[in-house]
């Protein structure tokens, strides 16, 4: 009988990277298309989480703009720069590295739209320890929904209640919770996780990386 994988799956804004820069960028230069003051990255970090659409109708609560419009602009400003002052938060890399050795399987899932998730991923170099992303691509719900976490479960072949959904955002919790997983926050992001709960909380990814390996080695013992 063939041994079902674990798998963890990470949210990317907040999470992995530091790409609220690039997100208000895209954001003030949609604003601007429209000649609307730019927002501070302070009140765009309260928008994000729940899709591009969303960010948009909410970046433009101020104003009677076509949304449609909108919202094409913004994706054309962020798919030209997806990379423009993002990081990878410090200790990730290695991090991945280290999860993919000790036997997880690693993916993405994220509610930014696929193609722009998987730019930002190339180009800081992080595709070379993830399997799957998953994103806003029209097949599948967004999170909170679960869609996103199922779909890769399946796909790993993985055991929910032993695989972990990671972020910093309640959307990411909620969806790991529907999806029966272990969810674990990161408390350096910019979300807010409201009134989810977690399994464990990590202030930097080595302390996360350690943390996960050493479940998955004492599971392993005992089974």
């Amino acid at each position: 009988m063939t041994k079902r994988a674990r798998c963890v799956l990470f949210d990317l804004d907040g999470t992995l990277v530091d790409s609220l820069p690039d997100i208000a960028l895209a954001v003030n230069r949609m604003r601007e298309s429209f000649a609307l003051p730019p927002l501070p990255e302070t009140t765009v970090s309260g928008l994000v989480g729940s899709g591009i659409a969303t960010l948009v109708r909410r970046a433009t609560a101020d104003a009677e703009v076509e949304q449609d419009a909108a919202l094409q602009r913004t994706r054309d400003f962020y798919r030209a720069h997806p990379v423009e002052k993002s990081r990878a938060y410090p200790g990730v890399s290695e991090g991945l590295r280290r999860l993919r050795a000790c036997g997880f399987r690693l993916g993405v899932v994220t509610n930014k739209p696929r193609d722009i998730a998987e730019a930002v991923l190339r180009k800081l170099d992080l595709m070379t320890t993830l399997e799957a992303v998953v994103g806003d691509d029209g097949r599948s719900e967004l999170k909170p929904a679960p869609d996103g976490c199922l779909r890769l479960l399946a796909q790993f072949d993985a055991v929910p209640e032993e695989s972990w959904m990671v972020g910093d955002h309640w959307t990411d919790l909620e969806a790991g919770r529907r999806a029966g997983m272990r969810r674990a926050l990161v408390r350096w992001g910019f979300g807010d996780p409201r009134e989810e709960t977690w399994d464990f909380a990590a202030a930097d990814f080595g302390t996360l990386a350690e943390y996960l390996e050493q479940t998955l080695q004492e599971e392993g013992r005992r089974s």
